[in-house]
């Protein structure tokens, strides 16, 4: 008996090792399941939060595509355009009437998305004149009268801004003496308000109606005041 227990004695403790063994490595298999199915559920989470966010957006997207072909369909565009164009129709004809010396008026109107402009000659009775009509002075006091009244237009969006610079380039060789000084004295009222006006002119005629010049000549470029100039 006692013989019998010692031939199977080492057979049992090799057995006991293999168990142990193999317990071990269940153990180890174990633990790699449980991360394995852990990882799975964080990616399941973040699929699951990638499919609300990818619904939430194709929802609102639809909702602008929607509001959009409704807006469109509805004229609103349009609607909002002629609410800009009356308020810049009232305010360039107002500085227009200012620069022309009570003459001229302007005229706009929406015609399938562009903008008609016409010119109101008060001094043949009010009769409209579409800007080909317009001499090369009529046309540049129209322009910078368009220009000043953009500048002044304040859009009531909560983000808007007016303008406080304003460069102008050339357009003045075409106007006499008389609608020189009307411009020169428009751009002074403007100055007085507080914006910055840039005038860039070719003409030393023009220039010298302004205290401060920017002069390029030859590559160089240097300030210089208007002495004869007083303000």
């Amino acid at each position: 008996s006692e013989d019998l227990v010692e031939e199977e004695l080492p057979r049992l403790e090799r057995r006991l090792s293999s168990l142990e063994e193999q317990v071990h490595a269940l153990h180890k298999r174990l633990g790699e399941v449980r991360e394995g199915l852990r990882q799975n559920a964080e990616k399941r989470r973040e699929w699951e939060y990638l499919k609300a966010t990818v619904g939430e957006k194709s929802r609102l997207s639809e909702i602008h595509i929607k509001l959009q072909e409704a807006l469109e369909v509805g004229g609103f565009k349009n609607y909002l355009l002629q609410i800009l164009f009356a308020r810049l129709e009232k305010e360039s004809s107002r500085i227009l009437l200012g620069l022309s010396g009570g003459r001229y008026a302007l005229k706009m109107q929406m015609n399938r998305d562009v903008a008609d402009i016409a010119i109101l000659d008060r001094k043949f009775g009010g009769d409209e004149r579409s800007l080909e009509e317009c001499s090369g002075g009529e046309k540049t006091l129209i322009a910078l009268a368009l220009a000043l009244a953009l500048s002044g237009l304040r859009l009531e969006e909560r983000y808007a801004r007016r303008t406080e610079c304003l460069f102008i380039d050339e357009g003045f060789s075409t106007l006499d003496r008389e609608h020189l000084d009307l411009v020169a004295d428009a751009i002074f009222r403007l100055s007085r308000e507080g914006k910055m006006v840039g005038i860039v002119t070719h003409d030393p005629d023009f220039a010298g109606y302004f205290p401060m010049q920017l002069e390029v000549r030859e590559g160089m470029v240097r300030w210089k005041r208007n002495e004869n100039l007083v303000m």
